[in-house]
């Protein structure tokens, strides 16, 4: 926990002082032993990769990336909030949440400000005890464009759980994109899930599942990508052998090229997430704004975020 606090801190600063042009030569090292100079920080930085993000940064995705010089344009970010409801949800819940429902299975989804999001957040450290069997989720969603050149972009989608969710199997990320005008630049998806889990014997662990090119859970096509992904879940067992996930986020992207000559590019972020149990398999496809999931029962309302560049 220490080394991933002091890589958190010095992330910050060394960011911080590049955009101030105070520093001249420095290296930070990630906790994969990865040394960042200045040049690579802001490099990354300018494609969307946030600080946590380079702290768990492969060497493989560092390769990849470090030499692109981007721009960021356009950014979107919803904050929200999410209450599953137990089978004894009553007819009085029913009906003052009723504008909320989104699936059968007594979901509610609420886009909340920055300011109440934070706020309930805190709340939630000490919370009520009750025989609710009510669970209440948060999320920070947040879809990037980035210039790479007049004719490519960058889109990428990062969700973070600010509280841990109680069901983790599927979930779906993906942007799409008008393909009248742009199509995806094939071979340039990656995505990857970065976890801290906690046990009394061993302290912090951090994990990692990537989703590069040759996985088989992309949805590639001219409308835009999309991939699922698994979420890691909490290690049952007695003394050791309990582990607890901490910190769970994401991220995903690609990027598009012109394809006709137009003064606009639309990024359609979207997240999924699977609120309860499934024995079949998730089938899903992205086409623009749409998002289409099967079984559509078994997951939220997906988050819809619009980031957009006219020129």
């Amino acid at each position: 926990m220490k080394k991933l606090l002091w890589a958190i801190l010095t992330f910050g600063l060394l960011f911080s002082l590049v955009s101030l042009n105070e520093v001249h030569a420095t290296n930070v090292q990630n906790v994969n032993d990865i040394k960042f100079s200045v040049q690579d920080t802001e490099n990354l930085k300018s494609l969307g990769f946030t600080n946590e993000e380079l702290i768990q940064m492969t060497e493989e995705e560092y390769l990849a990336n470090k030499d692109i010089k981007g721009e960021i344009v356009d950014t979107e970010t919803k904050y929200i909030k999410t209450i599953i409801y137990g089978d004894t949800l009553d007819e009085q819940s029913i009906d003052s949440h009723k504008r909320f429902l989104d699936t059968p299975g007594n979901t509610v989804t609420i886009e909340l400000d920055e300011d109440t999001f934070n706020q309930e957040l805190k709340a939630e450290e000490n919370p009520i005890k009750t025989l609710d069997t009510t669970n209440t989720e948060y999320k920070k969603f947040t879809t990037t464009i980035s210039k790479i050149s007049s004719t490519k972009y960058r889109l990428k989608n990062t969700l973070t759980w600010k509280k841990m969710p109680s069901t983790r199997e599927w979930d779906v990320s993906g942007v799409g994109i008008n393909e009248t005008y742009w199509a995806p630049v094939p071979n340039s998806q990656y995505g990857k899930q970065n976890w801290t889990k906690h046990s009394t014997c061993f302290g912090y662990e951090y994990g990692s599942a990537t989703y590069n090119t040759s996985s088989s859970y992309w949805k590639k096509g001219s409308g835009g990508y999309a991939h699922k992904m698994n979420l890691p879940n909490n290690d049952f067992g007695g003394g050791c052998g309990h582990k607890s996930v901490t910190a769970l986020s994401s991220y995903m992207y690609y990027d598009v090229s012109r394809q006709q000559s137009t003064r606009q590019i639309d990024a359609y972020g979207r997240y999924s997430h699977q609120t309860s149990s499934l024995s079949t398999s998730v089938s899903f496809s992205i086409t623009g704004p749409s998002l289409s999931i099967s079984p559509s029962n078994r997951f939220d309302g997906p988050i819809s975020t619009h980031a957009q560049v006219k020129w």
